[in-house]
This record gives structure tokens, sequence and C-alpha cells, in this order.
């Protein structure tokens, strides 16, 4: 799944998506591994290799990597794809050319469908196999689609992300889970930690919980948190996007597509996603700048993730060696925590919208704020913020709720706020539809932001 993206047809892609459907099929045909609200998927009956031939229909609720996986599976003809994100044009924009240049040149027989969730009910009851990913949990939807699943042949529930969110599915009869697990030392870490947390919980019931290691990750050739998304060809100036997002996260895409908007076209933009796992020390060869962007569903406030303290010291790095950093929203929180300030959460303090910031004195002087108007506009969305700056940090601006929405390092080319400089305003109601659905559809009229060319005017200044 981490190597989704890549535009050319990967014969290793295609060997572990295979590994994987292999391994899942195995699993759903021992009884021990599987089991939903006690209806235990038991052997011989209606096993997964028995829709062979006959043209079977799977339903993926959460917008997850089983997409690419199933278009291996010989006897799956139709894919429906169900996620709240697709209420969103913009999300569902970004989706369709990744099945049509990724997804569908691997078996262009397959049928594939997108839909925002309003149908669950008929996809659910329509499909021969069931699989739930991520971002089902979050919605808050699992109970009903167990419900409406019933005794399906299979039914997949994602355990890694089960690890993180344990209470819901312990308490509403998941009773057994199944987890395919890398067998790299880069993922082993993250995996580990998962188990650890579902393993906590599991004396609140006979829940048992089952790995299924596959080996021929091995054959990787690259670390697969590179994501080299060219932009407009082969530039010479690279620039790198440091993402720390889940793979399910539908707003993968969406903050590349902000981003490239935001930078020149003499530059090229490939993307590290260190949720992934431990960087290399390579990582940072051949960039001329780093971005880092923000994050659907960690924070830097109270994050025991095993990935974060490596991207801290990777933040460190990038600083030590004078490389042209800009950080925004929670890569702003994170610089602040790598370099010895405080991020707290405070309800007070949440922000979203297009706000008014003011400039300190500091920032109306300073060599890239000092475009920007005493006043301004920007893009906002949090509820954690910086509440201590680190050492020889400058604040440049402010808001009543956030003082620290803007610093620099002083003698260091590094910028960070915790506004969006790279989002337009419709652009940050895309994120607010596809984070908080109850406040679909409410968005409110466009509203210009001042902060268009900050970017730029970034790289004009420190990158030669």
């Amino acid at each position: 799944r981490d190597l989704l993206f890549q535009k050319e047809e990967s014969a290793t892609f295609r060997s572990l998506s295979v590994a994987l459907l292999n391994a899942l099929s195995q699993a759903l045909l021992t009884p021990q591994h599987l089991a939903i609200r006690g209806a235990t998927v038991e052997r011989g009956r209606m096993p997964i290799h028995h829709l062979e031939g006959r043209g079977a229909r799977a339903a993926v609720i959460g917008c997850g990597g089983y997409t690419t996986d199933l278009c291996y599976a010989p006897f799956i003809e139709e894919i429906t794809v169900s996620d709240q994100a697709f209420a969103s044009p913009s999300t569902r924009a970004f989706f369709e050319p990744y099945l049509e240049e990724v997804v569908l040149p691997a078996q262009k027989a397959k049928k594939i469908r997108l839909t925002d969730g309003a149908d669950n009910q008929r996809v659910v009851q329509d499909c021969d196999l069931l699989f739930i990913s991520g971002s089902a949990l979050v919605n808050d939807t699992l109970p009903q689609l167990l419900e409406w699943a019933g005794e399906k042949a299979a039914i997949v529930v994602e355990g890694n992300t089960a690890g993180l969110y344990p209470f819901p599915l312990m308490e509403r009869g998941v009773t057994h889970l199944v987890q395919t697990v890398v067998d790299v030392d880069y993922a082993a870490l993250s995996h580990r930690f998962a188990r650890q947390r579902l393993e906590g919980h599991l004396e609140m019931g006979d829940a048992e919980y089952t790995e299924i290691v596959l080996p021929e990750m091995r054959t990787i050739e690259r670390h697969p948190a590179f994501d080299h998304r060219r932009t407009r060809g082969s530039r010479e100036k690279k620039i790198l996007l440091l993402q720390a997002r889940n793979w399910y996260d539908p707003m993968i895409a969406h903050e590349v597509q902000c981003f490239r908007e935001r930078i020149p076209d003499q530059y090229e933009l490939a993307c590290y996603n260190i949720v992934s796992g431990p960087w290399e020390d390579t990582v940072l060869d051949g960039f001329c700048a780093v971005m880092v962007g923000g994050s659907g569903d960690y924070g830097s406030a109270y994050n025991d993730n095993p990935w974060f303290p490596p991207a801290l010291e990777l933040l460190r790095r990038i600083v030590e060696r004078d490389i042209p950093l800009f950080c925004s929203c929670w890569g702003h929180q994170a610089l602040a925590v790598a370099l010895g300030g405080k991020v707290e959460v405070d309800e007070d303090g949440y922000e979203l919208g297009i706000l008014e910031l003011e400039l300190t004195e500091e920032g109306a002087e300073d060599v890239i704020f000092s475009s920007l108007p005493k006043r301004f506009k920007a893009p906002l969305g949090h509820s954690e913020q910086v509440t201590k700056l680190p050492e020889r940090a400058q604040l440049l601006a402010s808001t009543p709720r956030c003082r620290v929405q803007a610093y620099r390092v002083v003698e260091k080319p590094v910028y960070s706020c915790q506004f969006h400089p790279e989002l337009t305003s419709n652009q940050l109601w895309d994120r607010v539809d596809a984070y908080i659905p109850h406040l679909r559809g409410q968005r409110s009229s466009p509203e210009p932001a001042c902060t268009d060319n900050l970017i730029a005017d970034f790289l004009a200044r420190y990158v030669t």
C-alpha cells in the first residue's frame, strides 16, 4: 500500500498484494482467526475461494488500501468504496485519477464505484466480501455496519487501527481481530505498539489478537515511506514534503496538491511519510528545502506513537544542517517540541475558519512576513497550540486565542506557522468536510486569505 502512488505498474507491488490476499484468505478459512459478534467464519462455510468464477462483489467501508489489493483477486468483479470523504467534490476529484492511473491498470476488467456512505446499508447487504477499514471506526458506524453484515462469508476489521481504537471494538463485541504485519524492521515497531495497546484492553472480554506475517515484504527495493509524486516533470531543485498522516487519511493527496499550488514551477515535490517508520540517513539528500504540513490523526501535545521521537530528531537534523524549513499546523507544533518548546491542548484556543491575525513588531520587520499587512487573514484549524516558544525563536504573529501563530528561528532558514499558508478558503473547507461530518455542507462564502505567496517568498529568499 505504501507504493500505491507509483505511476508505473510494479511487479513487486503486485506480488505483495497477492500475498496479502492469500494470507487473508487463509485467515478467513480458519475459525479461530475471525469472529464478528460471536459468528465465527467456519471452515467450509462459503469460504472465500468458493466465490471464484462467479464474480464476487466486495465492499470497502472507509477509504483504505484494500481497494488496490482486491484488484488482484481474480474472483472479484466489482468493488464499491464507501467513505464520507467522497461527499467532498475535491476529495473525489483527487481519488478518481488515482483509480484511473494506479488501480484500474492492474485489472481493467474491474468495476470500481465510489459512494459517500449514504447508501451503506445496501452496499453492505449486497456484497459478498466486506472489508472495514480504519476510518470507519472514526465515524462511529461500526455497530451498524456489523448489524447490516449479518453472517457474511468474510468480514475483515483492520487490526492495526483496532489497536489504536480498542475500546469501541471491545465494547461492540468484536472478539477476534486479524492484522497483517509487515515483517521488516521499519514497520515492526509501530505494529508492536498497536498490539501492546490492544492487548492491554483484552481483559474487557474474550478477545483474541492474530497476526499474519508477510515475509514477502522483504522484497521491497526502497524505503516504502518515499512517495515521489512528480509535479511537472523532472526539475533540478527538489523540495521534500514531510507528511504525518495515516495511509487511509483522505487528505493525503489533498495536502500534496495544496503545497504543489504554492510552489513555483521550477521546483519538484517529493513526499515522505514519517508515520511509516524510522527515517533513513539519506532521506534529506538532494533536497533544497523541506515543508511540513498538518495531520488528521495526530497531535503534538500528547503523542506517544513510536514514530514521533524519530520525527522530532529528523526536524532537529534539518535545523542543524541549515536546510530551509517551512512548517504549518502540526508541523509548527512538532517543530516547537523538537526545539524545546511546549505544546498544549487548549479548548478555549480552538480556531477554525479564515481568521484575522496580527503581526508583532518583529513580524512587521521580518524579511518574509513584512509583505503582509499589519492585520491579515489566513486559514486556521487547530485545537492544540504552542504555549512556550523554543529558544532562539522570534514571535511573528498572534491571534487573541492563540499567541504563537508564527515564529522563526533566529539565524536559521526556518519559519513556522500555526495557520495554513498552503490552503485557500475552499481547500480549508474541503478538510472540514473530510474530518468534521456534522459541519459538512455548512461552509461559508469564500474569503480571500492574504498568505497565498508566503511559501513562494520563503523559497525565493532562502533557496539559491
